[in-house]
């Protein structure tokens, strides 16, 4: 017998509108497709055949007779194309199960078990879980000034679109947000949709005014040489993307030697002595990441600069948050369920509401789903995200007694 819908028609059509608002919706989000689909299987419609529906198709589906229908009839051709699979003459008593053998056929026979009412709950599982392994990341594809299109076969953040059009025109892109949220890769993504070449250097206390300039070094016999630092080669040569990571932990020395960089057409390296002037090639685009907003130490990152107004003005600032859609397809792909991954942004949502200087990125969900692979209980899991806290902090993160 198949499943009952969850909900009657008129519970899931009302939840559609709590969400979307008055008719005609467009569903543009996770939260407006997922309102949606129990509205089309307590209407009838399987719901391997409503998951795998378009935003465009479920938003039609919803919004009138007219387009229900039309999406109907690519169930009907379905339909049609299983009935016409199906063997003409069966000269067994019992038919032997069909072997699929491409992924085509894997996806007629799920149908069929699903069109016949076959299904049981440890098979619907076995089916989200197949869905699961085949999920592919979510890509994008970029065209700039007319050039050949270019592919970034992961997941982007909601920002990337901004970054990459502003780093295009040559701005100066400052990339804040809090850590473990993909600022960096962000910045390798731009350099990849450009078609350019990408450098980084992280800031700290080691890092020298001459990671950025170049040395001056002895070669054979005794001779000094200048030998230029990655950054001037890729921002001499051009076509490249060049990311200052962590800029609010550089020292203000080499912050100085940045903003020479990132304000004119041209820098100055004394040290290359026969040319010392140093050209912005062509298509060279200067991003950073920050944990702050130059405005120095917190109670979270208590080792950051403060930058001063020069440096800032240089720079165009763009908030970056953690990617709630890549952490439940973390998630989801990793064995966590809704409520588990619920239980890790609750966590955050405390951590970030008491102030405490505590971090739940999205490795976070990346070390429950190790833990949870080794065997550990979904208590032991959550225990190990707080483990070394203090008594105060577990307590104030709903972690402790």
């Amino acid at each position: 017998m198949a499943n009952k819908p969850k909900f009657t028609v008129a519970e899931a059509e009302s939840n559609v509108l709590t969400v979307c608002g008055a008719r005609p919706i467009t569903v543009n989000s996770k939260d407006a497709r997922n309102a949606v689909r129990p509205y089309c299987t307590a209407k009838g419609w399987p719901a391997p055949f409503v998951y795998a529906l378009t935003y465009a198709e479920l938003a039609a589906a919803f919004n009138s007779e007219e387009g229900w229908n039309q999406v109907a009839k690519k169930l009907e051709g379905i339909e049609q194309e299983l009935e016409e699979s199906e063997p003409q003459t069966v000269t067994q008593t019992v038919p032997a199960p069909r072997v699929a053998t491409s992924d085509a056929d894997r996806k007629l026979e799920t149908l069929r078990e699903i069109l016949a009412g076959a299904v049981d709950e440890s098979r619907v599982r076995e089916i989200v879980q197949e869905a699961i392994s085949g999920i592919k990341p979510r890509g994008v594809t970029v065209s700039i000034d007319g050039r050949q299109p270019i592919t970034i076969k992961e997941r982007t953040n909601p920002i990337f679109d901004r970054v990459l059009k502003l780093a295009a025109r040559g701005r100066n892109v400052a990339i804040v947000g809090p850590a473990g949220c993909g600022k960096t890769h962000l910045a390798s993504q731009v350099a990849r949709a450009l078609g350019r070449d990408y450098g980084e250097i992280s800031g700290g206390a080691g890092v020298s005014e001459s990671e950025i300039r170049g040395w001056y070094l002895p070669v054979t016999g005794g001779a000094f040489e200048y030998q230029a630092a990655e950054f001037i080669k890729l921002y001499e040569r051009g076509n490249a993307v060049f990311c200052f990571d962590e800029l609010d932990s550089f020292d203000p020395n080499v912050l100085f030697v940045v903003q020479t960089a990132t304000s004119n057409a041209h820098m100055n390296v004394h040290l290359r002595r026969d040319k010392p002037r140093v050209a912005r090639g062509p298509n060279v685009s200067l991003l950073a990441t920050l944990n702050t907003f130059g405005t120095g130490a917190d109670p979270v990152y208590s080792s950051r600069a403060e930058l001063d107004g020069a440096t800032i003005d240089r720079w165009f600032f763009i908030t970056m948050d953690y990617d709630r859609d890549l952490e439940r397809d973390l998630a989801q792909a990793g064995g966590l369920s809704e409520s588990e991954l619920r239980d890790i942004w609750t966590l955050r949502e405390k951590v970030q509401a008491a102030g405490l200087r505590r971090i739940i990125s999205t490795r976070a969900i990346e070390k429950a789903i190790d833990s949870k692979a080794i065997g550990d209980s979904w208590s032991q899991t959550m225990a190990s995200l707080v483990e070394g806290w203090s008594r105060d902090d577990k307590v104030r993160a709903g972690q402790g007694k």
